[in-house]
């Protein structure tokens, strides 16, 4: 299977992104070689060099690969036809919830995952590299362990970075909830107020009353659970918490727009 690197935000290490393309060889993956370009301010390219890169991306055919996250993908959106379907399984996560969102919309799948310049990637362990194989053949099932009330649910897994989803609220590209899904967020070096904001702009969402929510990673944003207790007073939300995947290891895998099934405290998705 063919992997397409491209960079739709911020620039990185050029070292780190060699490694993590060694990587993804090690793991069997055949990675295309695509364009560097020149960093602008703190973009990994200009806007119109990053466009070009995500179009040969989806002209590959293969498996897009963000290299990093931190900000810019949300830039690319304005240009991009709307999606039905055309597009290439998009991996990332962060900043790539942008992208995520637009997908989902879409009624398509990508995968929230390790990104081949991060730390999550090259430090990853046997099992979080299982994970990320899998999520992208496509082969397999996922599970992973909760905390919290033990659930039953079973729906469409949406959402990524809850900063993120917050800015997109009152675009065209706002994450549009249907009626069962489940919600993934996580976070880093985010203040606890600075989340109680952006979940109040989240709320404001048709149908967030109804999502269960499942809380990955929040990373140097305070003390899980009672940080959680607070952020979730407001609203009759159900939620679990604990999922092992964010801005830290274990950044374990998950399809977004495949459904989930949640039975007492374990996730599972079946990627088949």
């Amino acid at each position: 299977m063919k992997l397409y690197p491209f960079w739709p935000a911020s620039r990185f290490d050029l070292e780190r992104f060699e490694k993590g393309v060694d990587l993804a060889k090690e793991l069997g993956f055949e990675v295309l070689e695509a364009e560097t370009q020149e960093p602008h301010w703190f973009y990994a390219a200009p806007l119109e060099k990053r466009l070009e890169g995500f179009q040969r991306g989806v002209e590959s055919k293969a498996v897009m690969v963000a290299v990093r996250g931190g900000y810019g993908s949300v830039e690319l959106l304005d240009h991009l036809e709307p999606c039905r379907g055309e597009l290439p399984l998009v991996v990332g996560y962060s900043d790539v919830t942008a992208l995520h969102a637009h997908i989902s919309n879409a009624g398509g799948e990508s995968v929230h995952g390790p990104m081949l310049a991060t730390a999550s990637f090259l430090e990853s362990s046997p099992a979080e590299k299982a994970s990320w194989v899998k999520c992208i053949r496509g082969e397999g099932d996922q599970r992973l362990e909760l905390n919290g009330a033990p659930f039953q649910r079973r729906g469409r897994l949406v959402g990524g970075n809850l900063t993120v989803l917050a800015t997109l609220m009152g675009t065209p590209w706002q994450l549009r909830f249907q009626r069962g899904d489940v919600l993934l967020l996580e976070d880093v070096n985010e203040a606890p107020y600075a989340l109680a904001r952006s979940l109040r702009q989240l709320s404001n969402s048709h149908g967030f009353s109804q999502l269960h929510i499942l809380w990955g990673h929040l990373t140097n944003c305070g003390d899980v659970p009672d940080l959680l207790d607070r952020l979730m007073e407001p609203y009759s939300n159900t939620c679990q918490w604990g999922l092992p995947l964010g801005h830290e290891n274990p950044n374990f895998s998950l399809r977004l727009g495949r459904e989930v099934s949640i039975e007492g405290q374990e996730l599972r998705q079946s990627l088949d």
